[in-house]
């Protein structure tokens, strides 16, 4: 599910950048190389931390 929804997130940023090329600030167009490199980290740190989150939940519950 978190494959799909970041999948349709960047599919979506894609298609109004886009879109907008005319109306939007050639600063703004600059930065968007920028947050494709830092998405896939990001994406993949929070994932791994959301699921040694779930883990230590669940350590902590089987203790109880």
């Amino acid at each position: 599910m978190f494959a799909v929804r970041f999948y349709s997130l960047f599919s979506l940023v894609n298609h109004y950048t886009v879109m907008g090329q005319a109306a939007l600030p050639p600063d703004f167009l600059g930065t968007i190389p920028m947050l494709g490199w830092t998405r896939l980290p990001l994406f993949i740190i929070g994932f791994l931390v959301t699921e040694a989150y779930l883990w230590h939940s669940y350590q902590q519950t089987k203790k109880a």
